[in-house]
Parts: C-alpha cells; structure tokens; sequence
C-alpha cells in the first residue's frame, strides 16, 4: 500500500474515531438525563441499569459502568468538553469516574483534579506523536 494511501486511511480512522467517541458522549448524556428523570421506573424495573441492559443490549456490568460515566460528566469538565468533541474516548471519563468512586468509598474528601487534565492522543486527528 502506497505511503499517501496510509496517511489516508490513518486520517480516515482517527476521523471516524473521533466522530464515535463524541456520540458515545451523547449517548451518556442521554442516559444521565433519562436516569436523572427516572424514565426507568414506569417499566417497574429497578434501576437506569437494568433498563440499558434490557433495551439496549447491554451487559449488566457494563451498563452500571455507563450510569455511573454519565453521571459523573458533569463533575469531570475538562474531560467532558474533551470527550464531548471527540478528542478523547470513554476510556478517560470511565476511569476518571472510576477513580473519584474508589476515593468515595475510602472516604477521601479533596480529589482535586488529579489525573483530570492529562490528554489522550488516541482518536485525536490533532495528535502528533504515538501515545
């Protein structure tokens, strides 16, 4: 494959990840905003969780994990704007989410914004090195 055919394609897939990576973006906002409303409960199921993985397909662990990404958007900003245009992907809200749950749980009371700010290369049609 000719050199200029690769670039094309590189650009091609950073491209379309990047595209991917802010509908999954949409795509939590949504679902904290059907959680915030409670969409799930006239079904009588027992939680935005349980409806993802019966509607959508989704596995239940990792429909928790999705809840629990889309509910942290608003308290991850930096990321949020990243993730909402597409220059990072679920991975950095997903373990931003997961980090400040673990802190939770200890009972940490100042996170800051540790680990909040470093940017991801993968997806970023921008980036200019490997990561």
């Amino acid at each position: 494959m000719p050199s200029s055919s690769l670039e094309v394609l590189e650009h091609q897939i950073t491209e379309l990840s990047a595209h991917i990576h802010a509908a999954n973006y949409r795509l939590l906002c949504m679902i904290a905003e059907y959680d915030r409303r409670e969409g799930w409960r006239h079904w009588g199921i027992r939680s935005c969780a349980h409806w993802l993985s019966w509607k959508c397909g989704i596995g239940p662990v990792a429909a928790r994990d999705k809840v629990r990404v889309a509910r942290s958007l608003e308290s991850l900003p930096h990321i949020s704007e990243a993730f909402r245009i597409g220059q990072v992907s679920y991975s950095k809200p997903e373990q931003s989410a997961a980090r400040t749950a673990r802190h939770r749980r200890r009972g940490d009371q100042d996170l800051g914004s540790a680990g909040t700010d470093v940017p991801e290369t993968r997806g970023n049609p921008r980036a200019t090195g490997p990561p």
